[in-house]
């Protein structure tokens, strides 16, 4: 019997302080800012300065074009500190830079339509604790899946667009696509992340029925989640009664995050009564989450396989994932 234990200060003491200095000017149509930020973390000794730069430029009515740079400093939370995974102290900051261009157009009409592209690059990640396997378990430290994923370095890029009509009409809807990436890099190797979803693409809505009452609706669809293929044996063994035992082992893994989930999509709708009084508005509202009863898959789950002939295998099985379909009814005062 192996035990092991983990000691760790509860609450531990110090401060962090931020200071933030910008400077701001206009030139014709194109407004600028620049400043810095200086972040002290006197828990993990650290002083981070964060120079920043952005400017916007206005070529004609209801059209802006905006580009930034900047760095960026992330400390650990004590409520991101994983004791159980044996973490006993909090690590450095995360630092990472970002470049952002995006051009974005309004009508007088109420249309929108907004383009954006991003790339962001982690010079020093935070370790990452997650279970391989992708199973859903109430205690995932303990399992025998558990790894410890730390890059050297980290990136993400992306593409963004949206088209909105947000107007005072009765019907008001949007539809964004994301094109985007999230990687480690590992032992040389850039893997994908644990929530890496390469295609993204968000409906909404919106339909006033009359001036009470309103139904909307949300539709969300995402390519895969990654996920690191299992090499699993069949193992016979005699029992202490001197019949056979048949259970599956891992023998280990794959290359980290190479394999891909099979797409997400739900629909969620929410029709909403309101009750407009002299200082304040009373909305009622029924949710329906996962309207259309879609099953979707989180990871894999193993199971033994009697092939019929007195053999056996190990058979790969959907670990699901599914919200029920049941209503939920809502109240939201607003004073």
């Amino acid at each position: 019997v192996a035990t092991d234990s983990v000691r760790v200060v509860a609450a531990p003491e110090g401060t962090e302080l931020a200071g933030w200095a910008a400077l701001r000017g206009r030139a014709g149509p194109v407004a600028w800012e620049g400043g810095v930020r200086l972040d002290r973390y006197s828990i993990t000794d650290e002083e981070r300065w964060s120079p920043r730069l952005m400017a916007r430029w206005d070529p004609a009515t209801g059209t802006s074009v905006k580009v930034s740079w900047g760095r960026y400093v992330q400390s650990q939370g004590i409520h991101e500190l994983d004791a159980p995974d044996g973490q006993a102290s909090l690590a450095s900051t995360e630092s990472a830079e970002q470049v952002a261009v995006g051009l974005e157009h309004r009508t007088p009409g109420g249309w929108a339509f907004r383009l954006e592209g991003y790339r962001r690059d982690i010079e020093d990640p935070l370790a990452e604790f997650v279970n391989l396997s992708r199973e859903i378990n109430p205690i995932p430290e303990v399992e025998g899946d558990r790894t410890r994923i730390q890059g050297t370095e980290a990136r993400a890029r992306g593409i963004e667009a949206m088209v909105a009509l947000e107007g005072t009409g009765p019907v008001a809807w949007s539809a964004a696509y994301a094109l985007a990436s999230a990687e480690n890099r590992i032992d040389g190797v850039w893997r994908p992340r644990t929530l890496d979803q390469r295609h993204t693409v968000n409906l909404f809505g919106s339909v006033r029925l009359s001036g009470a009452w309103q139904l909307s609706g949300t539709w969300q669809y995402h390519t895969g989640w990654p996920f690191t293929e299992q090499f699993l044996d069949v193992v016979v063994t005699e029992g202490l009664d001197g019949t056979e035992e048949v259970d599956v082992v891992r023998r280990g893994f794959g290359p980290l995050n190479e394999g891909r989930l099979p797409a997400y999509h739900r629909l969620d709708v929410r029709i909403t009564r309101r009750f407009q009084m002299a200082r304040s508005l009373l909305e009622v509202y029924l949710d329906v989450f996962n309207a259309y009863n879609r099953t979707n898959l989180r990871g894999w789950e193993w199971r033994l396989r009697d092939n019929g002939d007195g053999t056996f295998g190990a058979q790969r099985d959907p670990g699901e994932e599914q919200l029920p379909v049941m209503p939920t009814l809502g109240v939201r005062w607003v004073f």
